[in-house]
């Protein structure tokens, strides 16, 4: 599968995805009904005609924005039978290349989440970049804020399999405790790490993505995952 922006070309060997309208130029970014409409629908497409030709390993490659990114994760879910192989520099990252018992890797450091903005947990999930202060600054509710973050590079399919295990951990116990009706997200760190965090971002209540706003340092609302729509 490839994927498609303003800034690649197609690949005629690949199932296409075309994202470059949601590749923010100029700082904007469509509205949720968009994103479903003109990314989501087609991905779920693709994925039920990729399930019914029995094709469950995707190799992934193209060029995408972090929404994409966990978008293109979230529809090819492993909960439904998916892996994918995700391209980088380093080479793929597989998404069923799992750490194993001997494996060690740096700590996550996680804040908790101590109420809820209403109905809503916002979740903060940052690699070298923490985007918690930031989120903090534009919300009315600080202390619904779960802050995930890795002050060290991740570089290798195990150790990216890894971190999605802390982050999914983390907010299916947050999820757990406090009962939010739904999940505001902010991520900041690898594309590929969203792709692999999409992948498992099952179980959950509906999630609200965001893309940062270089203009002021705040974030924008993108697209909604949710697998009751």
């Amino acid at each position: 599968m490839h994927v498609r922006s303003d800034r690649n070309n197609s690949d005629e060997r690949a199932l296409e995805i075309d994202a470059s309208e949601f590749c923010g130029t100029g700082g904007a970014f469509p509205d949720a009904a968009r994103w479903r409409r003109d990314l989501l629908l087609p991905l779920e497409r693709s994925a039920r005609w990729l399930r019914e030709r029995r094709t469950t390993r995707i190799a992934l490659s193209g060029s995408y924005r972090l929404t994409t990114a966990l978008a293109l994760g979230y529809s090819l879910r492993s909960a439904t039978g998916f892996e994918i192989e995700i391209a980088t520099r380093e080479g793929p990252w597989a998404t069923d290349d799992r750490p194993r018992a001997i494996d060690q890797y740096p700590p996550w450091h996680i804040t908790d989440a101590t109420a809820l903005d209403v109905d809503c947990l916002h979740i903060c999930v940052g690699v070298l970049r923490d985007p918690t202060q930031a989120v903090r600054a534009q919300s009315t509710a600080p202390a619904a804020v779960l802050s995930i973050m890795l002050d060290q590079p991740i570089t290798s399919a195990r150790a990216a399999q890894s971190g999605v295990s802390a982050v999914k951990d983390a907010v299916a116990a947050t999820v757990a405790r406090l009962r939010p009706a739904r999940i505001a997200l902010y991520y900041a760190g690898p594309a590929a790490l969203a792709v692999a965090l999409g992948h498992r971002w099952n179980s959950l209540p509906p999630t609200q993505l965001h893309e940062f706003r270089a203009e002021d340092g705040g974030y924008l609302r993108t697209a909604v995952l949710d697998t009751r729509t």
